[in-house]
């Protein structure tokens, strides 16, 4: 039943998180959007069990760099 539970609440967190992120791109909140962005990384990072590099600094890395794509979806979207 833990295990379940914790299914339930990683999949209801990326979830909302990916919710949030659209009302803040949808509003042009660009710092909002970006952090909410870096969360909805990191936390798939953390609940992903793909083959993907160990560490920190892969973590950060790909973490920040889902914040600067949500940048630069926002900025090519305010272009049309």
């Amino acid at each position: 039943m833990k295990r379940l539970c914790r299914v339930f609440f990683q999949a209801m967190s990326i979830v909302t998180l990916t919710a949030l992120n659209v009302v803040q791109v949808s509003q042009g909140r660009y710092l909002h959007a970006v952090v909410v962005g870096c969360g909805i990384s990191a936390l798939w990072w953390q609940n992903s069990k793909a083959s993907r590099p160990d560490g920190l600094r892969f973590h950060v890395a790909y973490t920040v760099g889902a914040g600067c794509g949500t940048l630069l979806g926002m900025f090519i979207g305010r272009l049309h």
